[in-house]
């Protein structure tokens, strides 16, 4: 039975944590280690944690001063010694078949990446209607890197988040080192690793159960829309994602994401123009302002629409 690294970054997730980590020790598939990687915590993770590692040997805790999410994950990843690894947020939790049928998957065809949709019934008031309807689309079959990379920023239910995938340990290494997550992004910097972890993937499975748990806390500071003061720096992911894709040289997957950062870019204008702090508002302003070509390059009627409606509303 192969060995899978599970690595959970934790930050005052006192009221979630216990729930996670179950979900966690009560897997069915039991070669596992679980890398704790407190990321400074203030309320009672710490203890939480401890005693689960108390309890099972499988789980693991290192403790750091707080330094954000990809140092938390660069950390853990430093500390994995399973053949297969996978990630999960500590508000979040797995069906209790999520690693078997992930590592089963993977080894019935050969495929160096693994992934399931999201159950969003935990944050389901927090979406849209037609926002529902894009969690529901489904995938059952084998894609190519560079396709898949694709069909994760056009479809939610498999999202560009890493926290539903499973990994090879092989396909994370470049250079001979294990890839990282970019520390200095404190939004989005799952869509930047992905992209460049892809690029090494041959065959990338995609199955259509629902077995990743995604469940809404209110406190995470970059989960939040009120948190104005992170738009630019996911303004700046996204620059950072189109220049990596160009690797791809797939105009598609390039498209869809200058759609995304021309979208956001406005949509981001308008909030902080609303509600934001003058200086909040200059920076996103001066933002679209700098990234002007963006403006001139095609972009999907959607999109176009979208910045005509900004317009409207603002001055630039």
């Amino acid at each position: 039975m192969k060995k899978v690294s599970i690595v959970v970054p934790c930050y005052n997730v006192e009221k979630f944590i216990g729930k996670c980590l179950k979900s966690l020790s009560d897997q069915d598939h039991k070669n596992i280690e679980v890398i704790l990687v407190d990321d400074g915590s203030k309320d009672n993770t710490a203890s939480i944690c401890i005693d689960f590692c108390q309890k099972d040997e499988r789980f693991k805790y290192y403790y750091q001063e707080n330094n954000g999410v990809s140092s938390a994950r660069n950390k853990g990843l430093e500390m994995i010694t399973g053949d297969y690894v996978s990630f999960i947020d500590s508000d979040d939790y797995y069906e209790k078949n999520y690693i078997s049928r992930m590592v089963a998957v993977i080894e019935e065809d050969n495929a160096d990446v693994a992934m399931c949709r999201f159950d969003v019934s935990n944050i389901i008031n927090n979406l849209a209607s037609c926002q529902i309807k894009f969690y529901k689309e489904a995938i059952d079959g084998i894609l190519s890197g560079a396709e898949a990379v694709q069909k994760i920023f056009e479809l939610p239910s498999y999202g560009t988040m890493v926290t539903n995938k499973m990994f090879s340990k092989n396909v994370l290494m470049e250079n001979g080192r294990i890839v990282q997550f970019p520390e200095d992004i404190k939004c989005g910097e799952d869509q930047i690793w992905l992209i460049k972890v892809f690029k090494n993937a041959k065959r990338v499975r995609f199955i259509s159960d629902e077995m990743y748990h995604w469940v809404e806390n209110d406190d995470s500071a970059y989960r939040s829309m009120k948190n104005l003061d992170i738009f630019p720096i996911d303004v700046k992911c996204q620059l950072m994602c189109l220049d990596y894709a160009k690797d791809y040289k797939n105009d598609d997957l390039l498209q869809l994401i200058k759609d995304r950062l021309v979208d956001k870019v406005y949509k981001y204008r308008i909030i902080t123009y609303l509600h934001g702090t003058a200086k909040q508002n200059e920076v996103m302003m001066n933002l679209q302002k700098e990234n002007r070509n963006i403006e001139h390059s095609p972009i999907s009627f959607k999109t176009y629409i979208k910045r005509k409606i900004v317009l409207s509303a603002i001055d630039l």
